[in-house]
C-alpha cells in the first residue's frame, strides 16, 4: 500500500519523485534509515512505506530506524508510523554495542564554532551497517542527526 496524503506534497508527486531517485540503479541490498517513532510527524515515515513497497519486490530491504538513545519502537508504533511495511524489516539500532568509531571532532575546531561554550574533543560513531559495503544504497529520508 502506498500512502495518500491529506495535504502536503501530492501522493503522486512525491512517488513519482522517489521512483526517479531510484532510475538506472541496480539494486540487490538497500538499507533505510528513518527517524524513530519520537518524529512520527515527520512523514519520514511515508517515504520509508513508499520505498519500501517500490523496492521490496527486487531487491532486499532493511529498516533500521535512527533511534539515538530512544528504546525500539514496537509493532503498534511501527504500524502507526510505516504503515503496511513488514515489522521483521526492523533492524534494531543498539546505540552501545553496535557503532564504530570513524573520528573525533577536535576540541579547538568545536571551541572555535561555539565561541568558547564547548571545550571537548567529539568522537563520531556510526552504527556498523553503514559502513557496511553489501548494501548498495542507503537512504536517510527525514531529520537523522
Amino acid at each position: 500500500m502506498i500512502y495518500e496524503y491529506e495535504n502536503g506534497i501530492p501522493a503522486d508527486v512525491l512517488v513519482d519523485a522517489l521512483k526517479k531517485s531510484l532510475e538506472g540503479r541496480q539494486l540487490k541490498k538497500v538499507l533505510i534509515l528513518p527517524p524513530d517513532y519520537t518524529r512520527m510527524y515527520s512523514g519520514a515515515g511515508k517515504i520509508t512505506a513508499i520505498y519500501y513497497e517500490l523496492l521490496k519486490d527486487t531487491c532486499q530491504v532493511d529498516i533500521m530506524p535512527a533511534l539515538g538513545t530512544h528504546v525500539p519502537m514496537t509493532e503498534e508504533e511501527w504500524k502507526a508510523f510505516f504503515g503496511s511495511v513488514p515489522f521483521d524489516r526492523m533492524l534494531v539500532h543498539n546505540w552501545r554495542t553496535d557503532v564504530v568509531r570513524l573520528g573525533e571532532v577536535p576540541a579547538e575546531f568545536l571551541e572555535e564554532v561555539t565561541e568558547g561554550i564547548w571545550h571537548d574533543p567529539v568522537s563520531v560513531e556510526v552504527n556498523r551497517l553503514i559502513m557496511d559495503e553489501k548494501y548498495d544504497l542507503i537512504i536517510s529520508p527525514g531529520q537523522v542527526v
